[in-house]
């Protein structure tokens, strides 16, 4: 089509001016030719990036429009006036308070920082869309007591569930503990499908993180529980059985679907931190269970029998019948050596075993529905462990006792800790487990993979209990 186009000057001493026209409208070319739901769908990969996000706004009115409700999806508050003025502006700007997906409250001001949950209630009540709220590193005050006892004034209680509810390292300021008190009230004021506790430590290590206030707590709180559908634990020390004694009085039982057990103190060894976490699973989870996680860590020789089916029959995994996955994370120390081994006085020097023996010994108790099974292998630092010999390993014999007690598995997958090394760990993995390859389902990734990190991350879909 032949365009035209026109010229004009004007002499005037102010200066001169050009125009050009064209016969046909110019086309319009960037995101404003693409739908508004596809443009949406963009700037949600920067809601995170607040510069940006906000840069985005001031182009144009359709796209503050489409930024504003990113702006505010995800929000961090970590200074004492900005919980109150906030709170401020929410009443202002109602609308704004739908747009809010994730809240993160953390360290306000001061480690530690006091505030009380009938605040945080009263805050989170004003966010109708709020799926994920995070409380790090909080001194939380409430009451040390039932919330529905005569003498509770604590009524606020959000009446929606949350997505998924984390607390890390927090306390109830004294002692630098987190109480099961103050713990059952944070479950009962914010109810989650899924819960994140992390840092449940205390800078006495011989204290306990989660000490009973009383000995009517269990007691007190029945027909009152809560219920979730996923646990999750990070940096918890694990070897004291009160912690999963609280979190058994605490959880509705049969309703907990997924446990991750991520970096907490576990010790095979342990026999009592065994029987507190196998009368969790059976209690809490049982025929519910589906997916399991949880680290073992090896000592400098293998102690207490842990190379014995019947020592782990503590962890009543027989229990959990309907199991579908499982992951063990497997903490190896440096090499292994009789003469640097700490046992007890009574305890006879034992053979050296080999790392897959533990393995082995709790593969019995697994149900038949098992489907998925997947092995992280963690080296201790500097990388020197048993896992670079293939004797100490001895991943056959796990191959073998996989195939006579676990017909059904469809996928065996092993994480490596160093990508380095994959190519020498999957020779090596490949040539000594030939069932599991005859089979079709051995898998090997490395620990920093995406692919890994999906196995590791994999949720199947939690519905609201």
């Amino acid at each position: 089509m032949e365009e035209s186009c026109k010229v004009g000057s004007d002499s005037s001493s102010r200066g001169r001016s050009s125009s050009i026209t064209s016969g046909p409208a110019q086309q319009c070319h960037g995101l404003d030719v693409l739908p508004p739901e596809l443009v949406d769908f963009i700037f949600a990969y920067t809601s995170y990036d607040k510069a940006t996000i906000s840069a985005c706004a001031l182009v144009s009115r359709s796209w503050r429009s489409l930024c504003i409700p990113h702006l505010f999806s995800s929000l961090t508050i970590v200074r004492q006036p900005d919980l109150a003025s906030f709170e401020r502006f929410l009443d202002a700007k109602e609308h704004v308070a739908s747009y809010v997906r994730e809240l993160e409250l953390r360290q306000l001001e001061s480690p530690h920082a006091a505030v009380a949950c009938s605040v945080l209630a009263a805050l989170c009540a004003k966010l109708p869309g709020l799926q994920l709220l995070r409380l790090r590193r909080l001194w939380l005050l409430g009451p040390t007591f039932h919330p529905l006892s005569p003498n509770s004034t604590y009524s606020i209680v959000l009446h929606r569930k949350l997505k998924e509810l984390v607390v890390d390292d927090c306390s109830s300021g004294i002692g630098g503990l987190l109480s099961s008190w103050t713990l059952y009230n944070i479950l009962q004021t914010f109810p989650a499908d899924t819960l994140s506790l992390s840092h449940l430590t205390t800078a006495d290590e011989d204290q306990q993180s989660l000490a009973p206030s009383d000995s009517t707590f269990g007691t007190a709180i029945q027909g009152t529980r809560v219920r979730v559908a996923a646990l999750s634990l990070h940096h918890v020390s694990a070897t004291i059985p009160p912690l999963f004694d609280v979190l058994r009085h605490i959880f509705v039982p049969q309703r907990l679907r997924t446990f991750r057990a991520r970096w907490i103190d576990a010790d095979g060894g342990n026999l009592d931190s065994l029987r507190s976490l196998g009368e969790f699973l059976r209690e809490v989870g049982g025929a519910q269970l589906r997916h399991l996680e949880f680290p073992i860590t090896i000592g400098p020789i293998v102690v207490a029998l842990e190379d014995k089916p019947d020592h782990w029959r503590a962890l009543q995994l027989h229990t959990c019948c309907n199991l579908e996955s499982i992951t063990i994370r497997l903490h190896v120390p440096p090499l292994r050596s009789l003469a640097i081994a700490r046992r007890r006085p009574d305890q006879p020097i034992r053979q050296l075993l080999p790392l897959s023996s533990v393995l082995c010994a709790f593969i019995p108790h697994l149900s038949s529905s098992l489907r998925k099974y997947t092995l992280v292998l963690l080296e201790s630092h500097p990388p020197r462990s048993d896992l670079r010999s293939r004797k100490k390993m001895d991943l056959e014999r796990l191959d073998s006792a996989l195939s006579e007690h676990l017909p059904g598995l469809t996928k065996f997958q092993v994480v490596v800790c160093d990508s380095s090394l994959l190519e020498e760990y999957s020779t090596a993995i490949l040539e000594v487990m030939p069932k599991c390859r005859q089979r079709g389902i051995l898998e090997i990734f490395a620990y920093n993979d995406r692919r890994a990190a999906g196995i590791l991350l994999e949720d199947a879909t939690l519905p609201h209990a």
